[in-house]
């Protein structure tokens, strides 16, 4: 919200407009401060930090404003405050292990938010066909999710890898996540 006011009044003010996607994960890291007298840097480092930064860079493929991980996610104490939705099952690059990934809504433009909320059911519903490898099933819903909200780049990823299953069953040890190739 605070984003988008920015945003907004920028915008009024002939400036450019500011977008940009923040990436939030929970884990351990390390803090540190290196440097001289001369020139101190403080950094953090650790597989938290670099998958917070995947993270980050996957805001752009989905078209969000703020993605969290699925450890962020599990520490919120009460994330019904939130509107959240889950967004992707993957494993970013560099790991095998895969992480659910959940956009927050409430970063959202209104008419974002309204759109996406819109259709929350629908995407929940077609996951959890997709999950259970019923490709058909979930492809049908996202394609009806779609014409409420066609601009929806996780309606139309689910939509496509759907068909493509459809076509082309996935081996028998897929495990539901996709492996990201890019950073």
């Amino acid at each position: 919200d605070a984003l988008y006011k920015f945003t907004h009044d920028s915008v009024s003010k002939s400036r450019p407009m500011l977008n940009m996607g923040i990436g939030m994960n929970t884990g351990p890291l390390v803090l540190g401060t290196m440097g001289g007298i001369e020139r101190m840097q403080c950094s953090v480092l650790g597989d938290t930090v670099n998958l917070a930064s995947r993270i980050e860079q996957l805001t752009k493929v989905y078209g969000a404003h703020f993605l969290i991980g699925e450890r962020t996610y599990l520490a919120l104490k009460n994330p019904a405050a939130f509107s959240i939705r889950m967004v992707d099952y993957v494993a970013v690059k560099g790991k095998e292990s895969a992480v659910k990934l959940y956009e927050v809504l409430d970063a959202e433009k209104p008419d974002r938010r309204a759109a996406k909320e819109a259709t929350k059911a629908q995407l929940n519903a077609a996951l959890d066909a997709y999950f259970l490898r019923n490709f058909s099933g979930a492809f049908n819903i996202l394609s009806e999710a779609m014409k409420q909200d066609p601009v929806d780049p996780v309606l139309s990823i689910f939509a496509s890898r759907s068909k493509q299953y459809m076509e082309k069953a996935p081996p028998d040890d897929w495990r539901g996540y996709e492996k990201l190739k890019v950073k």
